[in-house]
């Protein structure tokens, strides 16, 4: 594990104390930390959502009825579950 550390301005920090404690978090640092994997989900969530559509509109298209899709966000459910370890 890496050791960041942030220099923030003194009105940023109490905002980032008082989340955390009013999100049940442990600490301001476990907060960051918790907000900063939220984002990168995020990102990758988009970055799949983004591939699946040039699949769908690209020249190998499938036909995505409701059980493919299923089977897809299931997927992708799982490789997010497994990014977060």
């Amino acid at each position: 594990m890496t050791i960041l550390n942030v220099t923030i301005p003194d009105e940023l920090e109490r905002f980032l104390s008082s989340e955390a404690v009013a999100n049940g978090y442990g600490s301001t640092a476990d907060y960051v930390r918790a907000v900063m994997e939220t984002v990168r989900l995020r990102k990758t969530k988009a970055q799949l959502e983004e591939t699946l559509l040039k699949r769908i509109d690209g020249p190998a298209a499938i036909d995505l009825t409701p059980e493919v899709w299923a089977d897809l966000q299931a997927r992708v459910n799982r490789r997010l579950e497994g990014s977060r370890r």
